[in-house]
């Protein structure tokens, strides 16, 4: 049980195009990038002095980063349960990494699918998700 490295930049790809948009757009770009231009640099990661909105292209390394301080930065300041997605989200991404996936990384997986179920509509709520994309 595993999955291709294809769906694996998918599943990334995903999380830049819809998690980040909506984190931007829950604390907009000018919060967001003081929240990251203001974290302390730390060997190997990188610093983003001028935040993370207008970055164009997000490659893996620079988005793995991101991911890193995302939940961080955005509790406290948006609903609990906007919090509570971007982390079954990435909860979801980093199980779904695993080689071989056990019995017990499904149950995991499986977990963090119903908590993105369960406070979804938080996104809607907080109309942070506009456009087709976003599910009814």
């Amino acid at each position: 049980r595993f999955l291709t490295p294809e769906i694996l930049h998918h599943i990334h790809k995903e999380f830049r195009d819809h998690n980040v948009k909506w984190c931007i757009n829950a604390l907009g770009p000018a919060k967001i990038n003081f929240r990251f231009s203001v974290l302390q640099p730390i060997t190997g990661l990188c610093h983003f002095k001028e935040g993370i909105s207008t970055l164009k292209q997000v490659m893996g390394r620079t988005l793995h980063d991101i991911q890193c301080f995302i939940v961080g930065i955005i509790a406290g300041c948006t609903p609990h349960d906007v919090v509570i997605v971007i982390q079954a989200v990435m909860d979801f991404c980093y199980c779904i990494q695993a080689y071989p996936i056990t019995d017990r990384d499904i149950e995991a997986i499986h977990s963090t699918l119903q908590q993105f179920h369960l406070h979804k509509h938080s996104i809607l709520d907080a109309g942070l998700c506009h456009g087709k994309a976003c599910w009814s």
